[in-house]
């Protein structure tokens, strides 16, 4: 029920539509994923291993271009988003970045509260030298990412912040504020502090304890 809202963003970017093409990797979905995306022209591309890294790692390495743009089927990009990306990237020491978040909860204070802060945590993160991407708000360069070896499989979260962690090692990793997305608030239903640990967890975990996060997250999609 979010794809429909994604995918139209997704085709009414400010960014020419000669130079993109919009990737949907359906990972053994029972729904109507495959019909709604092929009605808004994206292709499709089957990722069979369940779960959601194998699914990301599908759908980046069918990916054509020279800068791949990752973002999730409840997330709903800015019209500027691929605009926004490539003017970052014309820096051609920057190989990874990720943007400005909104969670759609239906309080208006929590909407507020968690851009604001998830704001303010990034710029504190970067400006450490601890880059963390977000993977509904994320690009990389192609070469970039190959070179450091793709995606982690071994991850069943936190892949995002792995992957960033990594990219730095070979470029800078930027947070860029003017690349803009809104995701959905169901990740959090199972309750704010529960949801908010599981990221600290992972944040923690992948960037100073150097392993797996210790917990799992709930599989959503």
């Amino acid at each position: 029920k979010y794809l429909p809202k994604c995918l139209e963003a997704l085709n009414h970017q400010t960014f020419s539509k000669e130079n993109y093409e919009v990737i949907v990797s359906d990972n053994n979905s029972t729904d109507k994923t495959q019909e709604i995306a092929k009605q808004f022209g994206a292709r499709v591309v089957q990722a069979q291993k369940q779960g959601n890294t194998f699914a990301l790692e599908k759908g980046w390495a069918s990916a054509k271009g020279d800068i791949i743009a990752g973002t999730d089927a409840d997330t709903v990009p800015d019209s500027r988003w691929l605009e926004e990306i490539s003017n970052t990237f014309s820096d051609e020491k920057i190989v990874g970045l990720t943007g400005k978040a909104t969670t759609d909860f239906d309080s208006l204070f929590l909407k507020i509260f968690t851009s604001v802060l998830y704001d303010l945590f990034l710029r504190i993160s970067f400006a450490c030298g601890v880059p963390n991407l977000s993977g509904f708000n994320i690009a990389f360069r192609t070469e970039a990412y190959n070179k450091v070896g793709g995606i982690n499989v071994t991850l069943t979260m936190s892949t995002d912040v792995d992957l960033g962690k990594r990219l730095k090692k070979i470029g800078k990793v930027v947070y860029s504020p003017n690349v803009k997305a809104t995701t959905s608030a169901r990740r959090w239903k199972d309750g704010f502090w529960k949801t908010l640990w599981e990221y600290i967890d992972g944040y923690i975990s992948v960037n100073f304890l150097h392993k797996p996060p210790v917990t799992k997250q709930k599989v959503i999609r």
